[in-house]
């Protein structure tokens, strides 16, 4: 959590400095006051939260954390002088692990994400924004991997994968916060994060995993720093 929160405060002082430094106001009548399209990619964090406390093996295991990344496409409606409704589609990837006793393991995701989004500006070039998101999962695997196992007798080394019968929620819905602002008058740097609201992993048999027991109630927090682009 501690690493989370220095990409969040990072994330929002980079794009205070930078948009000091030369922005372009998003003055009334300029570019973006007026309905468009763009592109933006993000780097993202993210974290379990709510897991039970023996969710692994009946112990008290940590909870998957990880990195990834969203590319997509956003919009841009006017609704008021400062106000704005700005859709996005985008293509989430994200791969979180846990460590356990050197195995690592993997929980691969990959979403089709729909953030809607009300932003405001505040003096011109900056904005806050607010909404939902809405996902609807693509892929996903979770995996138990070993590298490096010794097999004695000289005989050198292999590596280990065992796929768990875990399968992630088809829809999930959460909420989203983000902060951001202009470095140019179509480039802009954004932060924000999204608070799942639907559990991640819902309905796991423990009688068809041999390390998994429980993931009811866990929730996915991500945080996400990034750039966007205006084409219009």
């Amino acid at each position: 959590m501690k690493i989370s929160r220095i990409i969040a405060a990072g994330a929002i002082a980079s794009s205070i400095a930078l948009a000091q430094d030369g922005a372009t106001p998003n003055a009334q009548g300029g570019i973006n006051s007026k309905p468009g399209i763009g592109a933006h990619a993000d780097f993202n964090y993210s974290y379990l939260i709510g897991l039970p406390q023996d969710w692994y093996l009946g112990d008290d295991a940590e909870a998957p954390s990880g990195i990834g990344f969203d590319i997509g496409l956003r919009g841009r409606i006017p609704m008021a002088s400062i106000l704005q409704f700005t859709p996005e589609i985008n293509f989430h990837y994200a791969q979180l692990s846990m460590d356990e006793e050197g195995c690592d393991h993997k929980f691969k995701q990959m979403d089709l994400e729909i953030p809607l989004m009300m932003r405001a500006i505040v003096k011109d070039r900056f904005y806050v924004a607010a909404g939902v998101q809405l996902s609807l999962n693509l892929s996903s695997e979770v995996s138990l991997e070993q590298n490096d196992i010794s097999l004695g007798g000289g005989l050198g080394k292999t590596d280990f994968k065992y796929k768990e019968e875990v399968d992630q929620a088809a829809f999930g819905f959460g909420i989203a916060f983000g902060v951001g602002g202009f470095v140019m008058e179509r480039l802009s740097i954004d932060a924000g994060l999204v608070l799942g609201l639907t559990d991640v992993y819902p309905d796991i048999d423990p009688l068809k995993n041999d390390l998994i027991d429980s993931m009811d109630g866990g929730k996915q927090m991500t945080f996400k720093v990034g750039a966007g682009y205006w084409f219009l």
